[in-house]
């Protein structure tokens, strides 16, 4: 969809969420099409017959009861190869909480997890998009919190759990989570919480404040490979008192594994679409899941290439070579 007309949506945000929204549209033929032998012209499309949702016709939806909490999810189950697999879970951002999980997955360019180009990283990976009713950053009161609590904690690792053990090819030590800005907030609240369980996590424009994040948390998650991304000309979550801060403070306590792709700006990078003097169109600064999702995360805080076992990696090439050093259940 072009950035700069969003009539084509095939969703909304209603005030509270981003919701699924049902186009009317008559399509008329312009241009005459010229055959061999025949000329076309003259067509009009009023009528609806098929509707598809490319990659996320792929996902299938649940829904259940965890710790007295009501969580959806969508999720992606690659064919079996009578292999162990690993798990990806998504967090979804504020906008895309509720009660219709294809909406988690559809907020942003979640679909590309089950991408070929993806998926062939990790040789096939389940994909797990659950879905917070209001947000990850609700405290129990429905509103955001103001001392960094999430109500949805010990939840969200009981729907993982139950997920996990009802998948028993899953690879328990390659599950990894991240999500985008609410959902980068649940992705440090989770490591901090269940260090041990996670090979590495990927927060995007995480809203966890630097300010609510403890020694003893620097020091739990330490030594969980961690790759933050955000942008630097984000408006709405500062990078400096977030994922900035906090990237320093793991570099500080020793952390050899953390890495910080930190943007100027958040910009098209397809060539598709421009501004009106031709360099590329800037899309709103808090979008730095756009180039988390399409695996452009090349560069490190200090502007250089990530490196793993002596070559340049991307985000998600560097995600799937990551295990669980030592697992436990905590």
């Amino acid at each position: 969809m072009d950035p700069r007309n969003p009539l084509g949506a095939a969703i909304a945000f209603n005030g509270t969420f981003n919701v699924q929204v049902e186009s009317d549209y008559t399509i008329t033929q312009r241009k005459a099409i010229i055959c061999r032998d025949s000329r076309i012209d003259g067509l009009e499309f009023t009528e609806l017959n098929t509707k598809r949702t490319i990659l996320a016709d792929d996902f299938v939806t649940g829904n259940g009861i965890y710790q007295g909490i009501g969580l959806g999810y969508a999720s992606f189950q690659p064919e079996s190869n009578g292999k162990k697999r690993p798990l990806l879970i998504w967090l979804h951002g504020a906008g895309e909480g509720g009660d219709d999980p294809i909406i988690a997955i559809s907020g942003n360019k979640v679909v590309n997890l089950i991408s070929d180009a993806i998926q062939d990283y990790f040789d096939g990976s389940y994909v797990l998009a659950p879905q917070a009713p209001t947000m990850w950053m609700d405290d129990g009161t429905g509103e955001y919190n103001k001392d960094g609590s999430s109500m949805y904690v010990e939840s969200l690792r009981t729907l993982i759990e139950e997920y996990v053990a009802a998948h028993d090819d899953i690879d328990r030590t390659r599950i990894y989570i991240g999500g985008c800005s609410n959902g980068g907030f649940m992705t440090l609240k989770m490591i901090i919480a269940y260090p041990s369980i996670f090979a590495a996590a990927f927060p995007i424009c995480e809203a966890l404040n630097d300010d609510f994040i403890t020694e003893n948390d620097i020091e739990r998650i330490k030594n969980v490979p961690i790759w933050f991304t955000h942008a630097v000309s984000d408006p709405i979550v500062d990078v400096h008192k977030h994922s900035e801060a906090t990237y320093k403070r793991l570099i500080n306590s020793g952390a050899e594994d953390v890495h910080f792709s930190c943007f100027h700006s958040v910009t098209d990078r397809t060539g598709m679409y421009v501004k009106e003097d031709r360099t590329p169109y800037e899309y709103n600064g808090h979008f730095s899941w756009i180039p988390a999702l399409n695996n452009e995360c090349i560069l490190d805080y200090n502007n250089k290439p990530v490196y793993l076992d002596g070559e340049p990696v991307t985000l998600f090439k560097w995600l799937s070579k990551q295990r669980c050093k030592q697992l436990k259940h905590t």
